[in-house]
């Protein structure tokens, strides 16, 4: 079983609203973000972490039930974005198929 990082629900949801900008409760909720780092977390611990943001304005919500990021969760949310991705990267684990291969090419002499 492949381990999951401790990336906490508050980051997830910066995560992906980094990612796609704008999107509504629901949405957030089933983001990959958010499934792969938040699957063990009830909903009672993502609507927390969404309130807390919310009332640290640092994301936004209309009046069409859109969730956004604020300015002032911009530089948090783009290192959460990041952190995100790096996590996401470097949890495959490539598996060699066992075959050798040989890379031959040429440079002309008024090239080299």
């Amino acid at each position: 079983m492949q381990k999951v990082a401790n990336i906490s629900a508050a980051k997830a949801i910066l995560g992906a609203l980094w990612k796609e900008k704008e999107l509504t409760r629901e949405k957030i909720r089933k983001h990959r973000y958010v499934i792969k780092f938040c699957a063990s977390k009830s909903d009672v611990t993502f609507r927390g972490s969404l309130m807390r943001l919310l009332d640290a304005q640092m994301i936004n919500v209309n009046m069409y039930g859109l969730y956004a990021l604020n300015q002032k969760a911009h530089d948090k949310a783009i290192m959460s974005f990041i952190d995100i991705e790096s996590h996401l990267s470097t949890s495959r684990e490539a598996k060699w198929d066992g075959a050798w291969r040989i890379i031959i090419f040429n440079i002309p002499e008024s090239k080299r």
